[in-house]
């Protein structure tokens, strides 16, 4: 069984989930509550997995590599936020919070993933990465 909840990020470590290691059903309830967590409605979770809204809901589910990848930078995302903020209303409240960095220009981060798909899920890890988990001397 996957169990990323907990999965804690150091700094050139990154979960990346492949078609053969991983049951899809296990991906999808993850990333599902941390896309609730997020406050995500269905249409935008459909979006961000690049799934039709509910379809996450089968029984049986085969995700494609690029929904895999998505995936992947969404659990990325997440331990991201995790291994920076310590309390719950940072870790999950973090995505909704407009941000003014540059790369956001005054959007929420889970706006931007809606958005612009597999690619803008990618540019939104490696910020909040580069900006969160900043080296400290």
């Amino acid at each position: 069984m996957l169990d990323l909840e907990y999965t804690e990020l150091r700094r050139n470590e990154e979960i990346v989930l492949h078609a053969a290691n991983v049951d899809h059903c296990v991906v999808v309830k993850l990333v599902i509550n941390i896309l609730d967590k997020w406050e995500c409605g269905v249409e935008q979770k459909g979006k961000i997995l690049g799934l039709e809204p509910n379809s996450w809901k089968e029984k049986e589910i085969v995700l494609s590599d690029q929904q895999l990848i998505r995936a992947s930078y969404i659990a990325n995302i997440h331990a991201v936020l995790r291994t920076k903020f310590n309390n719950e209303s940072n870790i999950y409240g973090f995505m909704r919070m407009p941000n003014k960095n540059e790369f956001f220009n005054g959007k929420q981060p889970v706006e931007v993933i809606s958005e612009g798909g597999v690619e803008s899920l990618k540019s939104t890890y490696y910020e909040l990465k580069k900006n969160l988990l900043v080296k400290e001397d």
